[in-house]
């Protein structure tokens, strides 16, 4: 995903190694901080190719051990697409290859000591050497001992690399036995030692003291621990080399065999250019020497845990070392190149021109005769991925044998090339794990995909249930409160007139049945759902008239469309009249329903816009009907093909079939053609917003496409954003004669649902400050509701739509700054889900007003919210508010809260005014 978050396997942790398990689900940029950048860098080359991006030899630094180290790794990043297209993540194989690389360069290091013509050169063909190499030498310093006539030692400077010439600590000329400064008393522990002697940073040496302003080479920082060679020839010491050892690599046995194997080999060297200093015309010892330095190579190159090779430039094998001495007993993966020349089948000792490339593959054969003219003619180092003909058994499946070969020209003094140098290692089963996983990723993908979507669709439902469910019982309960407190008053106050009895009790009762019905259309969605669910919805044959039961079904939605002030109109296609439908064979409950679902949707989101509402019926005998002057985009129906046809079974009778349409059509906000994309799924509203600012379950034009396929028809949709919608369906049914006794048109279904009556407490007795209430609520319904029960506790209540006309008002009160004569407000009752601006947003602007000083008093807010969960609860005290009131209440369990928070803003008042005075 977009955070980058890293899951692995037990393989991985050595890559890991201190960051795990803290590594394990963490992201990406935390993991590998020091690295990221790079990493970053090749996943989004990766995301915008679309194919897989590798890194060869790549070098990073990584804390490891608690400290930066030196790394290189072969990594692949391939990239997961989701459904759409987009990349949603990364498979990952990593292959560590530090110790090959560092060793090669190693390598070329030692390779590059060689015998000097004079003792005098000796010195400064070192340090030109080590030039090469500032990431393992970052420092290198070379004294000659010369002995005076005295008998005494005198260290004498010849060259260095890594330090300023002119440092205090590269004291020319000193006493080896007697001199305090400079390098010179660590030469002398090195004589004691008898041998490399080390020296670690703040034990043995200071190398802030010593080394002091030095600019340092490599990697720019100082090196924490040091090597003092002696150098000899026989048994005298004929120098000295102070060596910074790389400080990033740990000195572990590479590092340890690495010291041993330069100071073999500078003590071959030198010894070698001694005696050809002493003795020029002794060619036998001269050859004696050259083949000490190259066994003592060949000796490196064995302990190598890398395969290393060797070929001239004419193309002939000429060296193969023996990390696996039988690749036959060994797994395939082990690092090796020629055991017996088992892991690429080229004969031992067979030394032909070119004889390499008969092991290469013939898919690679091109690919390795342009490397070979890359690095002899070019001379160009290389990295080369090369499949070979010879077969491993991995995993229970024969497979040629990939390498990844390292390989470098070696040239001679006069610029010519002398040898071609290398080293390989095995990644056949890497890339077999990265063959599997591209084959699995996709159903693994998918699968995942879907459970995340589901899981999420479920909890979204959840909540708007349980919203939807809330805000009509919190609207009923008060309004029943209501009802019980008019009475009370009526019956002990004689200056109430029974005519106000009455409306207030009409009104609440009307309130009541609103809520109810709403309600019930809730309860409906989730039994049908379940229904379906469980296969144990029917869909019952019937004797009716169309045009009748959308008649009678519309008719239930007059009073809320006149409420609203939304027109309507019902109108007969001509293609209606044209088949001449009177009585057919059709189920009329479930017909009523997704009728009563696509009214319920058409009036909700033509609600605020005060446009109208027209509903059609029309007849055809072909599949999908049209809508006249309706371009209906049909959703397509799950399985049609495998649906059994129910207008075929008996009790259907034996007349012509027919498809009956209808069309709900609206002139509200319409929809964009990303939301129609979401529309008719499980749980699914058209944006985010929808339930915020139209409400709904997700449920309805779900449920009824499901009901429309079970009655042999579609659903679909026509709309374009800001010129309202068309919502349309059909159905199968049969036609029929009228029956012989006519009886009233049906009627849409009724669910049946328990009653149940809620006591209201009795209202708190005695006197009550008179306070001004702020109720900001959207629900024009629970706004009504709650402001005439405060204004009966004899509350001064003020009312806005959403958290910005909130804001806007509290600049009017005393409250706002220099508004000291504004209107009073003691408490600020808010709704959390708003349009325009929610509750949270405005608590947390009001706070920060108060701590800008926009705002000079703590604003009393209680939360009045049917988000009842305990996060979002926690989630709403975090946001500023002082408490929380969750839907249903009765407005006894409100006042206390009421009070309680202005007893709170009394008391933080007094507390500013105490500490200003």
């Amino acid at each position: 995903g977009p955070r980058r978050t890293i899951v692995y396997n037990e393989s991985y942790i050595p890559i890991a190694l201190t960051k795990h398990p803290e590594s394990f689900a963490s992201t990406c940029e935390i993991t590998w901080t020091e690295v990221y950048s790079e990493i970053d860098s090749a996943m989004r080359k990766a995301e915008n190719s679309g194919q897989a991006v590798t890194m060869e030899n790549q070098f990073f630094l990584i804390e490891r051990q608690g400290s930066l180290e030196e790394n290189y790794f072969h990594a692949s990043f391939i990239p997961i697409l989701a459904s759409d297209g987009k990349t949603e993540g990364f498979y990952n194989s990593v292959l560590e290859t530090s110790k090959a690389v560092i060793s090669d360069r190693r390598t070329r290091t030692f390779l590059s000591l060689t015998t000097s013509p004079s003792l005098a050169s000796f010195w400064h063909d070192i340090v030109k050497t080590f030039e090469s190499n500032s990431s393992d030498i970052p420092l290198a310093v070379i004294y000659s001992i010369e002995q005076q006539h005295g008998g005494n030692m005198m260290c004498k400077y010849q060259a260095s690399v890594g330090i300023d010439k002119d440092h205090p600590t590269l004291i020319r000329y000193g006493d080896l036995h007697t001199s305090a400064h400079g390098l010179i008393p660590y030469f002398r522990k090195a004589i004691a030692a008898r041998g490399p002697l080390l020296l670690v940073d703040g034990e043995e040496i200071t190398t802030g003291h010593v080394f002091e302003a030095n600019h340092w080479r490599g990697f720019g920082v100082p090196s924490s621990r040091f090597i003092v060679l002696p150098l000899s020839a026989g048994e005298g010491v004929l120098g000295f080399m102070f060596w910074g050892l790389n400080p990033r690599r740990p000195h572990d046995e590479d590092s340890k065999q690495f010291v041993e194997l330069l100071s073999r080999q500078l003590q071959s060297s030198l010894t070698s250019t001694v005696f050809l200093d002493q003795a020029r015309l002794n060619q036998k010892k001269l050859e004696t020497d050259l083949a000490l330095a190259e066994s003592r190579f060949k000796t490196m190159a064995e302990l190598n845990p890398g395969g290393i090779f060797y070929i001239s430039p004419r193309g002939e094998v000429l060296y193969g070392n023996n990390t696996c001495k039988s690749a036959r007993h060994s797994h395939a993966s082990q690092l090796t190149f020629f055991a017996d020349y088992e892991m690429t089948g080229h004969k031992r000792n067979y030394k032909a021109v070119m004889s390499f490339m008969d092991v290469i593959h013939e898919d690679d054969r091109n690919l390795m005769e342009k490397e070979w003219l890359l690095l002899t003619v070019e001379h160009s180092q290389r990295n080369i991925e090369l499949l070979l003909k010879k077969k491993v058994l991995l995993n229970g499946e024969w497979r040629h044998t990939r390498i990844l070969a390292s390989a470098v020209p070696e040239m001679d003094a006069n610029g010519q090339l002398k040898s071609i140098m290398g080293t390989i290692i095995d990644v056949s089963e890497i890339k077999q794990a990265q063959e599997k996983a591209v084959e699995l990723s996709g159903l693994q993908r998918q699968s995942r995909i879907e459970a995340e979507e589901a899981k999420a669709a479920q909890e979204r439902h959840i909540d708007i249930t349980s919203h939807e469910m809330r805000n009509p019982l919190s609207a009923i309960l008060q309004s029943a409160d209501s009802i019980s407190t008019t009475i009370t008053d009526y019956q002990t106050s004689k200056n109430q007139s029974i005519s106000d009895l009455l409306d207030s009790t009409i009104e609440s009762a009307s309130i009541i049945t609103l809520c109810a019905q709403q309600q019930n259309r809730i309860l409906n969605d989730i039994l049908t759902l379940s229904k379906l669910d469980s296969g144990l919805l029917p869909v019952a044959a019937s004797l009716a008239q169309p045009e009748a039961i959308a008649r009678d079904t519309l008719k239930m939605f007059e009073g809320e469309l006149h409420s609203n002030g939304i027109e309507w109109n019902f109108v007969m296609e001509e293609t209606y009249k044209q088949y001449k439908i009177d009585w057919v064979m059709i189920d009329p409950s479930r017909l009523s329903q997704v009728l009563i679902n696509l009214m319920t949707n058409a009036i909700k989101f033509t609600r605020n816009v005060g446009h109208s509402i027209t509903a059609s019926i029309g007849a055809t005998e072909k599949k999908p009907p049209s809508i006249a002057g309706q371009n209906i985009a049909w959703f397509p129906s799950k399985n049609s093909d495998a649906k059994r046809d129910l207008t075929l079974d008996s009790e259907w009778g034996k007349g012509q079939q027919v498809f009956l349409s209808f069309a709900i059509r609206d002139t509200g906000r319409g929809l964009s053609d990303e939301e129609k994309k979401k529309l008719f799924h499980r749980f699914s509203q058209a944006s985010p917003r929808t339930h915020v600012e139209f409400g709904g379950s997700g449920l309805g034009l779900f449920i009824s496409r499901e009901l429309t396929e079970l009655q042999g028809g579609e659903i679909g949709v026509a709309s374009e954003s800001g010129k309202g919608s068309t919502f349309a369906f059909y159905v199968k049914g049969r036609r029929a004669s009228a029956p012989k006794i006519t009886t009233a048109g049906p009627v849409p279904p009724q669910s049946s649902a328990s009653t149940s009556s809620l006591a209201s407490d009795q209202d708190p007795k005695g006197p009550r400050s008179c306070l001004s209430v702020l109720l900001v609520e959207d629900n024009l319904i629970n706004q009504k509701v709650l402001r005439k029960q405060l204004v009966k506790h004899k509350y001064e209540v003020q009312v806005a739509n959403h958290g910005k006309e909130a804001i806007e008002y509290l600049k009017t009160t005393n409250m706002w700054v220099g508004n000291d004569n504004g209107h009073r407000l003691d408490v600020v009752l808010m709704d959390l889900e708003m349009p325009v601006m929610d509750g949270l947003t405005c608590a947390r602007m009001i706070r920060q007003l108060q701590k800008e000083g926009a705002i000079t008093q703590h604003v009393p807010l209680i939360a009045v919210t049917a988000n009842a969960r305990r996060e979002q609860i926690d989630e709403t005290l975090e946001a500023g508010m002082d408490d929380v009131m969750t839907k249903p209440f009765k407005v006894s369990e409100l006042l206390p809260k009421i009070e309680r928070s202005r007893s709170l803003h009394n008391k933080l008042q007094g507390q500013a005014t105490a500490s200003k005075s």
